[in-house]
This record gives C-alpha cells, structure tokens and sequence, in this order.
C-alpha cells in the first residue's frame, strides 16, 4: 500500500476518465487550499475535477514506482464559469478505483 498524507477527505463519486469509471474521489484539500486565496470545498474539487477530466481520455504525465506499486499522474485544465482551472490528479495501483486529487488552482 503507498503511503499518503493522514488528512485526506474522500467522496463517493461516478467520473469516466480513460475508460474507466472512478467510485472514489482521494482530495488533498490541505494541500490544494495551502497559501491560496480561495477555498475549495470538497462538492467544488468534484465538480471541478468532473468538468476537466469527465469523459476525457489523457495520456500520463508522470509514472512513480512506489516498491511494487505505482501512480501515474495527469493534469488537465479546463474553463468553467469563466475562469480557468488547472489541476493534477493520479491513480495508483493500489486503489485502482479512486482519483487522487493532488493540486486545483485557478490559472485565469
């Protein structure tokens, strides 16, 4: 099991990303918040993560092992409400089911 950050919230969610249907969003909120002016909730990185990467297909930014296991790391940006959002996501081996929501930030 690869180790992650102890304040992690989790929500139940249905996102097509790849072909794949996601049951799980993982949100760092702690970190996506960390010295930013705004505050996401977690209803907001869910509908903002649906909204990049809902139905998309992606090519991996960045593959890490992790002993026997592995993330692969993608990042997507995408308009909504008339701002722009960039945000980094990964899917590990180990939990094959859930996105893990590591960075969103407004870019516009």
């Amino acid at each position: 099991m690869i180790k992650r950050p102890d304040n992690l919230v989790y929500l139940e969610t249905r996102i097509q990303f790849n072909w794949t249907y996601f049951e799980e969003l993982e949100i760092d909120l702690h970190h996506i918040n960390k010295n930013r002016r705004s505050f996401f909730s977690k209803s907001d990185v869910e509908k903002l993560i649906e909204k990049i990467f809902g139905e998309k297909t992606l090519y991996c930014s960045d593959e890490k092992k992790f002993g026997e296991e592995f993330c692969q790391y993608f990042v997507g940006v995408e308009g909504h409400n008339d701002q722009y959002y960039k945000a980094v996501i990964c899917i590990c081996s180990d939990k094959p089911n859930t996105i893990g929501v590591i960075t969103l930030h407004r870019i516009s």
